[in-house]
């Protein structure tokens, strides 16, 4: 049944070529914009089924559902005992045990065959999935019968006078169920980033932002999910999904009715951006509340919040220029001070703290605003410093204005006047990322998985830094320190930051020496 005009149907068979459906070209080439948040596959039974949907819709899609099988396991080596894992499906390297596999579960391999089109992405247009291995799925509509049969005869044997039987092969052999409606409520719950969903393998891809919130940890995903950890780094830490982007999350921040920067405030409202374009807001309170999103017209690269304001940074910045908004308790968002006066520049970076925002483009401009009021519709700034080449991080901290430019420069104003620069590839012999800063502190994520951190006493310390003698050096083993984040909960100072090995790292002062988890 068709609930019309809601659902479109296309006539297709997918045991041939997609590119043969014509009701799909048809569809496409009438609709040469039209974009599907989530595909979900049940139907794919070789690997061409899937190479097809990822050609013929590409930068068409926004998250891919597979619906797989526990057959996969089949025609792959297991090397434990226990039950079943998501990791044991792992094929066979010698050849000949490889091809002896395969040719003993066909439906097994053709499947697996499909999982690996999607895994084995690669380049800027990989797109996020998840893939449900599923066993016997029973429940309406069972078009094999296989359980229905049993199901009948047992509801009948009274009167049909005969005994449930089971042969002699089937007495003690394990089998996995599923009921067709669970699986139906888990795929929602999942897009839509329901509570209770575990996942035993969690792959999110990098991590691409992290940020505290008091004892929460708040992480973005380069398969645009958003989690909020609790207890992180501890036998007890939790996850739980905000919401879910259709690309990778660009940025992430919190608003605080409160302005308390330490999160002690039990009720906040989560923002993140993401390549997708899209803003999305989930307000927390010991759970997530509600959710909301806010669509930009080009990719997001920055978010900055202060109390119950924030300010972003994206590429359409040069026509539209920049928007510091107010958003209310109930999500709902007002634009209060129009910030114009870039070049013809992309804006990287953008902070707000208080009444001042900054914010660096690609040309190496950073750009001064005081927030005031006025009878004008826009804001220019007040200052405007050139720093050599992009400016990749914007940070303030109460006069304090921090800023990464040309991979290589650390560039601090003590008053917005004037900027000291620093080289710390000359000192450390390693590009720095991204930077991380709380009061005293500086943390700068390296090249190499390296974190460098530093306590300055007075201004007199900021305006000479001595790059080469950090206070600690962390190092996480891996190549590249993609963020950084620095907070006080009151316990002492914790620092965490993500790497190329899709890892979170948490280091705590306690009280002299730091105790590092991943």
């Amino acid at each position: 049944m068709l609930i019309k005009p809601f659902v479109h149907h296309l006539r297709c068979d997918r045991m041939q070529s997609l590119y043969r459906c014509d009701d799909m070209n048809l569809l496409l080439t009438s609709n040469p914009s039209i974009f599907f948040d989530t595909v979900i596959d049940f139907s794919a039974y070789h690997q061409e089924a899937v190479s097809d949907v990822m050609n013929i819709l590409q930068n068409r899609i926004g998250f891919y559902v597979l619906i797989s099988t526990d057959s996969v396991y089949e025609v792959c080596i297991k090397n434990h005992f226990q039950p079943t894992r998501e990791s044991d499906a792992v094929r066979p390297t010698n050849e000949a045990l490889l091809k002896e596999y395969n040719q003993k579960d066909d439906y097994g391999n053709r499947k697996l065959q499909c999982e690996e089109i999607l895994t084995s992405q690669s380049g800027s247009n990989k797109v996020p999935y998840i893939i449900y291995r599923l066993p016997d799925v029973i429940g309406p509509r069972d078009n094999t019968y296989r359980w229905w049969i049993y199901q009948s005869w047992m509801r009948l044997r009274k009167y049909l006078e005969r005994p449930v039987s089971v042969p002699d092969a089937f007495v003690n052999k394990p089998m996995s169920l599923v009921y067709v409606e669970d699986v139906a409520d888990v795929i929602v719950k999942y897009m839509f980033g329901g509570e209770g969903i575990q996942n035993e393998n969690p792959d999110y891809g990098k991590t691409t932002c992290v940020k505290f919130h008091g004892n929460l940890l708040l992480t973005g995903h380069e398969n645009g999910a958003v989690l909020c950890w609790a207890n992180a780094g501890t036998k007890t830490q939790t996850c739980t999904t905000l919401h879910r982007h259709r690309s990778t999350v660009t940025a992430l921040t919190v608003v605080d009715k409160s302005n308390l920067k330490n999160g002690k405030s039990p009720v906040f409202t989560v923002i993140s951006g993401s390549e997708d374009r899209d803003l999305r807001f989930t307000t927390y309170e010991f759970k997530p509340l509600k959710s909301a999103c806010y669509n930009h017209s080009t990719a997001i690269t920055s978010i900055s919040s202060w109390g119950q304001y924030f300010v972003t940074g994206s590429h359409d910045t040069i026509l539209c220029g920049q928007w510091v908004f107010h958003l209310s308790s109930n999500l709902k968002w007002e634009r209060c001070h129009h910030l114009l006066g870039h070049s013809c520049s992309y804006v990287r970076s953008t902070a707000i703290w208080g009444n001042k925002v900054v914010t660096g483009d690609d040309d190496g401009n950073v750009y001064i605003w005081e927030l005031i009021e006025t009878n004008k519709r826009y804001l220019l700034p007040l200052v405007i410093h050139t720093l050599p080449g992009p400016v990749q991080q914007t940070l303030i901290c109460g006069d304090r204005i921090l800023c990464l430019a040309n991979k290589d420069v650390l560039a601090v104003s003590l008053n917005g006047e004037k900027f000291y620069k620093f080289s710390v590839y000359n000192e450390l012999f390693r590009n720095p990322e991204c930077l991380g800063a709380w009061g005293p502190i500086l943390a700068i994520g390296l090249k190499s998985g390296i974190v460098a951190v530093y306590h300055f006493e007075n201004d007199a310390e900021w305006q000479n830094i001595n790059v080469s003698k950090p206070l600690q050096m962390l190092h996480s083993g891996q190549e590249h320190v993609i963020d950084v984040d620095i907070t006080d909960s009151g316990l002492g100072l914790s620092i965490t930051f993500s790497t190329d090995d899709n890892s979170v790292h948490l280091a705590h002062w306690l009280p002299h020496l730091p105790q590092t988890t991943t």
